[in-house]
């Protein structure tokens, strides 16, 4: 069982039926697949839905978005997951402070929440958006061909570990985030 997904923006629900994944299947993988695919179940058509709310808490303060509910990006880089929970961690630590009484409702520290965060859904958002665009652009079959013959030679000569560059890495995993120049920092 092999699961096939088709992007295409201008793809209607009603078009996406068996027969047209049959013939985007040929189209696009030159020569054949090596297993012979004898039906697709339930075709669907999956859209992505790429958008930011304008603002991350209401105007009294008293509800705030995270996650999915703040923003909504192409699952491409896994980042989705990750980023809905920084939301929630950041969230937390500052509204249980509240609760506790070691901040004030009105007071700074809860308008610090969309400053940090924000910048880095912003981020995904873009980072996610342009990945899923480049590797589901339509290309020639002899393009394909080129990228992935280039993609296992230098997977194969890199040492391991090097990949993907370590700034890049810390940055889809998180690590390289900082709020120092958001002026939310006390230390």
């Amino acid at each position: 069982v092999f699961r096939t997904y088709y992007c295409s923006a201008e793809t209607e629900p009603s078009n996406c039926t068996e027969e047209f994944l049959r013939a985007q299947w040929e189209k696009n993988i030159p020569g054949g697949f090596p297993c012979k695919i004898r039906r697709f179940e339930k075709p669907a058509l999956f859209r992505v839905s790429c958008r930011i709310a304008e603002s991350y808490t209401s105007s009294g303060g008293r509800i705030y978005l995270a996650g999915d509910a703040a923003h909504c990006h192409s699952p491409a880089g896994g980042q989705g997951m990750n980023t809905g929970i920084q939301d929630a961690a950041n969230l937390a630590w500052k509204l249980g402070a509240v609760l506790r009484g070691e901040a004030s409702p009105d007071g700074p520290l809860l308008g610090t929440y969309e400053a940090e965060r924000r910048p880095i859904a912003e981020w995904v958002l873009e980072t996610s958006d342009a990945v899923f665009s480049m590797a589901t652009a339509p290309q020639s079959p002899l393009f394909n061909s080129f990228r992935n013959l280039f993609l296992r030679m230098v997977l194969a000569v890199a040492p391991e570990g090097s990949l993907p560059p370590g700034r890049v890495r810390d940055k889809v995993f998180g690590l390289s985030h900082s709020y120092r120049d958001v002026g939310s920092c006390v230390n």
